[in-house]
Order: structure tokens, then C-alpha cells, then sequence
């Protein structure tokens, strides 16, 4: 029987060895996680006009125009022309859209 009790002292051992390992692991992720999380800023979002550049805030006022919201379905309705239009040499003076 004296035997049996080498045996198990030796996966005690295996199994101490393994366990200190997984716990340096364990310590060695969380001091990083704290490291890293505790670098970065967040910032809250704020609200849209006060990150907007003047101009930017023009162009999305006009995008949201009536103007804007007929210029969007023109050029949507139209896409596949515009496209083709680029494409092509011949057509460089202007092609014919559909503005209905």
C-alpha cells in the first residue's frame, strides 16, 4: 500500500503545479485587463451639433432639406445612368436623367 500513497503524491503535485499555473494565468489577465481598461478614456457620446464642423452641419441641414430629399431620390432614381455615364467617354458633355 505504500505504494499507492507515492502515486498520489505525485498527482497532488501534478495537480498543484497545474492549479498555480492556471491562477498565475488568471492574476497575469486580470492585472492586464485592469492595466489596459484603466488607459483608455471613454468618452459619451455627445450630442451631433456640437462635434459637427460648420460646414458639415450646412450639408447635413441641406441633405435634410426638402432640396436635399429631391436631389437624393433623383440621384437614387437615376443611379445606373450616373454610373454608366461616368464610365464612358462619349457621354463626357452630359447625359439624360429622369428628374419625375
Amino acid at each position: 500500500m505504500p505504494h499507492l500513497g507515492v502515486i498520489n503524491w505525485r498527482l497532488a503535485q501534478v495537480a498543484g503545479v497545474l492549479g498555480f499555473v492556471l491562477a498565475l494565468g488568471a492574476a497575469i489577465g486580470v492585472f492586464t485587463y485592469k492595466t489596459i481598461a484603466g488607459s483608455i478614456t471613454f468618452q459619451p457620446a455627445a450630442s451631433g451639433s456640437a462635434i459637427l464642423q460648420s460646414e458639415d452641419k450646412k450639408l447635413l441641414d441641406w441633405a435634410k432639406s426638402n432640396e436635399g430629399k429631391v436631389a437624393r431620390s433623383i440621384y437614387v432614381k437615376n443611379a445606373a445612368i450616373i454610373k454608366t455615364c461616368r464610365q464612358q467617354k462619349k457621354y463626357s458633355g452630359g447625359c439624360i436623367i429622369a428628374v419625375d
